[in-house]
């Protein structure tokens, strides 16, 4: 009776239990069995391989093959290895055989760009025949291929070898591992080529386009926009490996925070774009101050991360931001929805695109979902098509503000006169920065800019030019007699007389005081010539000052009163070519010679550089 009981229940636990046993022994035989070069299976090796979570201090290759063949190694179960963010190293070992007589070249595409490190090595007989280090922690990291990983060329020999790899990295560790003929390996990396081509060439036409009607428009968002796309093919190029390779090569301390970096700003570019475009300022200004906020922390987190060398840390505050940025963009166009604004519903669209594709990649990439080629890509397959959505909804939001436009104009024409009391305004203070108030020609920084143009028209036409340098004598005794209405009239009198003596060309100011500067411009290119134009212009000068000034006052008491005057001046001349000296050394050298000239007696010339 009792075997009668038994069997049925012996034979239903065999049913139940004897496939999961066959399948574990199945697996187990599968790792024990070493994989076929000529046979290999399509995609990752990972799920061949055997596994070992390095404890404590780094393994040597020696004690990886003790500790394979004492069983500590496991089945890896994972086509691609994902672990996340600062996880622990691992060793992978893949049993391999070449079944024929003749070696074997394979291409074996191993890790992520952003790999910290990876040893390779290749045993075969038990003896090392390879040993490869590569990663993003190395100077021009060897076999580095944008978009795909390392990719070394390794031979295999007739019969069994073993492939060792120790993979360490603080970013998330992501390693698929595969074994490629040289066609599928160049068929993989001119797919990718093409792929980032098409991806880089698009986000940057769209940015270009964009900024191109900034400047047309003067609208921000399209110039924020703009940043954020440039923002996001800087992330793309930094995570595929393109930066490094193209631009820090030999900076692998660069490489280390340049993805965590470009991750944060990408968030903030967008943060940026999203509170100009839903105008958050005039309809959600306490959620402009909370993004603002939100932009403010990230920075400063990944900077703060940065200035104590944690990559650890800034790699958990540049994948949290993330996260957080994405799902912000979505709640931003529901509260734009919410605030009935028609281009919102194209915005949240777009950041529902660019949010499933960026939690998608965000989540392989920590190990929350498997990761494979979709996944990987997601991030960039949503973001073309936010991009193209973000375009739309800008263009939606031009028509918007295109139909304000007649109420602009009506504004603009009662504005027009404003801006004719500014206009006028802009140009009296114009007028009293570069000239004089009194004799109205133009003042010591005028004259600094004149000299600095005529120095460099020298320079350029290989020419003289001189500068005249006078002082008016007496002109201290006719102010202490007369006051300062009569000395104002004489160097209105004095100003009036000196622009009668040169071109329009040329340029008379008034250095200060009773001091005046008259600038001779393109004198020609002799210099004899020179010199004596401006000694005829000198004594112009002199001639003209010296002859008599007569003024007619009326005073308070009603009487008049006629005021004659003789003046003289005293003048130094410094002609100058585009060798010689500064504008300050060729005032100083002018102010000199008049200098001179009142020592000699005043009302007469003097040349700087030669002699009384």
């Amino acid at each position: 009776m009792f075997t009668r009981f038994a069997s049925p229940v012996f034979n239903t636990l065999c049913r139940l239990l004897l496939p999961p046993c066959l399948l574990a022994m199945t697996a187990g035989l599968a790792h024990a069995q070493p994989l076929s070069l000529n046979e290999l299976p399509a995609g990752s090796l990972g799920g061949w391989t055997d596994l070992y979570v390095e404890e404590g201090r780094a393994l040597g290759l020696a004690e990886a093959q003790a500790l394979l063949h004492e069983g500590k190694f496991h089945p890896g179960g994972q086509p691609i290895l994902s672990q996340g963010i600062g996880s622990k190293p691992r060793w992978l070992h893949l049993a391999l055989i070449n079944p024929t007589a003749a070696p074997i070249s394979l291409k074996l595409a191993v890790g992520t760009t952003w790999t910290d490190r990876i040893d390779t090595y290749l045993v075969h007989d038990g003896q090392p025949t390879l040993n490869w280090q590569t990663g993003d922690e190395l100077a021009q990291a060897p076999g580095l291929s944008q978009g795909i990983g390392y990719i070394l060329s390794p031979g295999f020999a007739p019969g069994r070898s073993d492939l060792f790899l120790r993979v360490d990295s603080t970013d998330p560790l992501i390693f698929p591992i595969e074994l490629l003929t040289d066609e599928q390996a160049r068929e993989l990396q001119q797919r990718v080529h093409y792929s980032y081509g098409f991806i880089f060439g698009f986000m940057m036409a769209l940015a270009a386009y964009n900024a191109t009607l900034f400047f047309g428009l003067r609208k921000r968002s399209h110039l924020y926009y703009a940043v954020y796309l440039v923002s996001l093919v800087v992330l793309i190029a930094c995570y595929t490996g393109h930066g490094f390779a193209w631009l820090w090569p030999d900076r692998p301390q660069v490489q280390r925070y340049a993805i965590l970096v470009a991750m944060v700003i990408y968030g903030c570019c967008g943060l940026l774009f999203a509170s100009r475009f839903l105008a958050l300022k005039e309809h959600a200004p306490r959620v402009l101050r909370f993004v603002q906020s939100f932009a403010a922390a990230g920075l400063a987190a990944i900077a703060i991360s940065i200035l104590l060398d944690s990559q650890l840390a800034a790699a958990l505050v540049a994948f949290n931001f993330a996260a957080l940025f994405s799902v912000s963009m979505v709640l931003l166009g529901l509260l734009t929805i919410r605030n009935s604004r028609p281009s919102g519903r194209y915005f949240l669209i777009a950041a529902i695109f660019g949010m499933l594709g960026a939690g998608s990649t965000t989540l392989a990439v920590w190990g929350g979902i498997p990761f494979n080629a979709v996944t990987y890509h997601a991030l960039e397959f949503g973001m073309v098509i936010e991009a193209t959505l973000f375009a739309l909804a800008l263009s939606y939001r031009f028509n918007e503000i295109s139909g304000s436009l007649v109420e602009i104009n009506a504004l603009n024409d009662q504005l027009s006169a404003e801006v004719a009391e500014r206009k006028k305004m802009e140009e009296q203070i114009r007028q009293l920065a570069f000239h004089d108030s009194l004799t109205e020609l133009p003042n010591r920084r005028l004259l600094l800019d004149r000299l600095e143009q005529a120095v460099a028209a020298s320079k350029r036409k290989k020419s003289y030019a001189a500068l005249i340098f006078l002082d008016l004598d007496n002109f201290k005794p006719l102010n202490d007699l007369h006051g300062h209405v009569v000395g104002d009239l004489l160097l209105m009198e004095a100003a009036t007389r000196l622009q009668a003596c040169v071109r329009e060309t040329d340029t008379v100011a008034r250095f200060g005081g009773d001091e005046f500067v008259v600038m001779l411009n393109d004198l020609g290119e002799d210099q004899s010539a020179s010199f004596a134009l401006a000694r005829t212009v000198a004594e112009k000068i002199l001639a003209a000052i010296a002859g008599p000034y007569r003024f007619t006052l009326a005073h308070s008491d009603e009487t008049v009163a006629d005021v004659e005057h003789n003046c003289t001046a005293s003048i130094g001349v410094v002609v100058f070519t585009d060798h010689q000296g500064s504008p300050d050394d060729l005032i100083k050298w002018g102010d000199d010679a008049m200098y001179r000239a009142k020592m000699a007696g005043r009302n007469t010339i003097r040349f700087f550089g030669q002699p009384d």
